[in-house]
């Protein structure tokens, strides 16, 4: 029954691949030894990681359960960017470790054509699992039919607003539409907030980059990715991306995830473009009373984005004791009592269905999600990972003026549909 758990690895070609140990060799013949499985997980859930606290004692209690039996390894990333490296070159070198995580669906595509991830198709749809996500979530997932992915952790994001500042300017009506935002950022300003958005360039441009996928919501709709781009949507965000920088902090350009949450963790700017997730993080280490009057809206045209926004994958192998160790651990990240305990303590939302979430802010942001006229993916994980990667330097030419908003789109556009050898 073990070796029917995964039905093979994934390839190219869509046929079976030659057999390939994942991560440490190890324990890769350990079936039927009686040896302890090690399970090597190269993880970003650590340091200073809202889940990082939780996501380990859920590590630790499987390490003690299973102590006769198996073990993860966690091999700490603290840089995100680094991590996607290191699984990029480690599969590309010609192996996957024994578990690791991605960001977006069209990562799982191009990991699954490698042949070196496993097909995780029949263990999905077993009924232990099955019965834990929503009807047609697995079936969402899929690529060519197979599911080589398991959907993880699900991505929220609303307009998060600093509650201080906003009485500061006498705002009480949150905005909803671009054009009322602007005119509540030059409100902010004019109330002696001198930078109230929160934007970034660096790395993947994150909360600039959601910024454009609000607007795209509010421009474009739900079938804003479909087919071939609607060039007018794509331009008025563009525009609308380039209306927000302008009361942005002046350190913006080259600014990552740690310089936008300094500006907002401090009261410098008022308004952030970030997940659920973030919410731990902010309650730990930003300065008084920046948690405790914490605001929350929709984007414009009354969008939310939502999306899988991680996937815990598995190294190719045939290794009968290592699929049973994987297929463990897998079930125990997904059940709801610790995926519960895991969204109060880190502010998280998972894919997997869980028990009623006690985080008043969450029950907040899924209220205005079921509330939504919109909800769309984040422009990352909606398009190629070459137009991704590409809208961090183009996002910088757009705002300095390099380009206009019809290049900016052109070349995003070209990229996405772009043929890779």
């Amino acid at each position: 029954m073990v070796a029917t758990l995964f039905a093979g690895c994934g390839s190219k070609s869509g046929s079976k691949a030659p057999a390939r140990s994942g991560g440490s060799d190890t324990a890769a013949t350990t079936a039927g030894t009686g040896e302890v499985v090690d399970l090597e997980f190269p993880c970003i859930w650590v340091g200073t990681d809202s889940k990082a606290e939780g996501f380990a004692q859920i590590v630790d209690s499987f390490n003690t359960e299973n102590k006769d039996k198996y073990h993860v390894t966690i091999k700490e990333y603290t840089d995100y960017d680094a991590y996607a490296d290191y699984i990029r070159t480690t599969i590309s070198s010609g192996s996957a470790p024994d578990l690791f995580s991605v960001k977006t669906k069209a990562d799982v595509e191009l990991y699954s054509q490698s042949g070196k991830v496993l097909d995780m198709t029949d263990f999905l749809a077993g009924s232990d699992m099955a019965a834990k996500y929503s009807d047609g979530v697995i079936a969402s997932e899929q690529i060519d039919g197979k599911n080589y992915a398991l959907p993880w952790e699900a991505a929220i994001i609303p307009l998060m607003w600093n509650g201080k500042l906003l009485e500061q300017a006498g705002i009480t009506d949150l905005p909803t539409t671009s054009a009322d935002f602007l005119k509540t950022l030059e409100a902010l300003k004019e109330a002696g907030v001198d930078t109230p958005a929160n934007f970034m360039t660096a790395n993947n441009a994150w909360t600039a980059m959601l910024w454009y996928s609000f607007a795209l919501a509010e421009n474009g709709g739900e079938d804003v990715y479909n087919g071939d781009w609607d060039t007018a949507a794509y331009e008025k965000a563009a525009d609308f991306v380039k209306e927000v920088y302008a009361y942005a902090p002046s350190d913006a350009i080259g600014a990552d995830a740690a310089t936008v949450n300094g500006h907002f963790f401090n009261n410098e700017t008022a308004v952030y473009t970030n997940g659920t997730w973030v919410l731990g993080n902010i309650q730990k280490n930003a300065a008084d009373g920046v948690y405790d009057n914490l605001k929350f809206s929709a984007g414009p045209g009354n969008s939310i984005i939502q999306y899988t926004q991680a996937y815990i994958l598995s190294g190719c192998t045939e290794d009968a004791a290592k699929q049973e160790a994987v297929k463990a651990f897998l079930s125990y990240i997904t059940d709801a009592d610790r995926l519960t305990a895991l969204s109060n303590s880190a502010g998280s939302v998972f894919v997997p269905k869980t028990n009623a979430v006690e985080n008043d802010y969450i029950n907040q942001i899924l209220a205005l999600r079921d509330n939504a006229s919109i909800l769309l993916p984040s422009f990352e994980s909606a398009v190629s990972t070459v137009a991704a990667n590409d809208f961090s330097p183009q996002l910088e030419a757009l705002v300095l003026g390099s380009i206009d908003s019809k290049t900016f789109v052109e070349t995003l556009k070209a990229d996405n549909f772009a043929i890779i050898d």
